[in-house]
């Protein structure tokens, strides 16, 4: 049930942070964006369903990002869900007509009665009836089917049905740069199809069918130069110009 858990607090924590002042409408959009690219990037979802990484969750916590985009999956169950409850509250608002959204169902699940903090258990069977006393659908074969379900595409039907599409684009978003500097690399998985840490120049992981990898490049590699010239980001940059990255675009 981490795709309950995770998933819904990882979407909660974005519409929040929005709604609080805490980001942009854009800003929201730049990192909706770059989950949405990143789940896209992964081809282990052909083989491994996102049920299956709840499973393997204590396994993966601990695992190194190597080789994760083609064998294994990460603990991607925060980042896919949160696409997941994107579309079902779209599913709820068109289906209502903008009388019900996804906060009902918060309401309802996470609501009355008030009282101390305690420890609620809860199962697949309750998550489905609350959503269908918000708004009558077959849950069970949204969430069944979403969770065991196996292609090489990231669920980005959420996004569309919200108005927005995936693409990329030369300018590099607020968020993307953001996450950069957290994560202290470069990522350029959308581009050449690998990401490098910056300080010692170690590829995180490469992209399935990306140049990158067409060219025979691993995880764990090491960049050492570019053009006879000791590697640097910036030295990237000046040679290849501005790498794309993802954003969202109204059709």
């Amino acid at each position: 049930m981490l795709w309950v858990y995770e998933g819904l607090t990882e979407y909660l924590s974005d519409v929040l942070a929005v709604r609080s002042g805490l980001l942009t409408p854009q800003e929201f959009h730049e990192e909706f964006a770059r989950i949405a690219a990143a789940m896209q990037s992964h081809s282990a979802r052909e083989w491994r369903s996102l049920q299956e990484t709840t499973v393997s969750a204590p396994l993966l916590y601990y695992q190194s990002r190597a080789w994760a985009a083609r064998l294994r999956r990460q603990d991607d169950f925060h980042q896919e869900s949160a696409l997941l409850w994107l579309e079902a509250d779209t599913v709820i608002r068109r289906g209502s007509k903008g009388r019900k959204s996804l906060d009902d169902f918060c309401q309802l699940f996470y609501g009355p009665p008030s009282g101390a903090p305690r420890v609620v258990p809860y199962d697949f069977g309750m998550v489905v009836r609350a959503f269908s006393a918000v708004y009558p659908y077959d849950w069970a074969a949204f969430w069944t089917e979403r969770l065991t379900r196996l292609r090489p595409v990231a669920p980005l039907e959420g996004l569309e049905a919200a108005g927005w599409r995936l693409v990329l684009s030369a300018d590099p978003s607020s968020m993307h740069l953001a996450h950069e500097a957290d994560d202290k690399d470069l990522d350029l998985r959308y581009s050449l199809g690998f990401y490098v840490d910056d300080d010692k120049a170690t590829i995180g992981d490469v992209i399935p069918r990306s140049p990158a990898d067409l060219a025979g490049v691993s995880p764990d590699s090491h960049l050492v130069a570019l053009n006879g010239y000791k590697w640097s980001k910036e030295l990237l940059h000046d040679t290849f110009g501005a790498p794309p990255v993802p954003t969202l675009s109204a059709p």
